[in-house]
């Protein structure tokens, strides 16, 4: 069911500003950001590569944080930032379930606030489906 909320947000999110995301498929250094966000723990693995207005390794935890809400707490979020344009999430659960991989990528442009909106909302969704 939080795939395919994920998949809906995602579908909505491409039809209304012309990104494309995908969803999961089956580095640099990591920076973790302790209590910078909703989640217990945010690493972030390839840092370098985010647009400097996203505000870095920080900045990112925090918006994915935010967006996430309630449904974050007591998990841990990697973020794999491939490119500019695509950001990938990987949630371990409080009693250390490893969810599935989720991704957002934009076609048209470099990632942007609501890139990290729709990643966080999708990883709400898939929280939300394990409990």
């Amino acid at each position: 069911m939080g795939r395919m909320l994920a998949a809906a947000v995602c579908a909505a999110a491409t039809i209304s500003s012309g990104s494309a995301c995908a969803m999961p498929p089956a580095s640099a250094t990591a920076t973790s950001t302790p209590a910078a966000a909703a989640f217990a723990r945010c690493t972030v693995a390839g840092a370098e590569k985010l647009p400097a207005e996203l505000g870095g390794a920080d900045g990112v935890c925090r918006a994915i944080g935010r967006a996430a809400g309630a449904a974050a707490g007591g998990a841990a979020v990697d973020l794999r930032v491939m490119s500019p344009h695509s950001l990938g999430a990987t949630v371990t659960t409080g009693d250390g379930r490893k969810l599935a991989e989720q991704q957002v990528s934009t076609s048209d442009r470099q990632l942007h606030r609501g890139s990290l909106i729709l990643l966080g909302t999708a990883l709400a969704a898939q929280l939300g489906a394990t409990r």
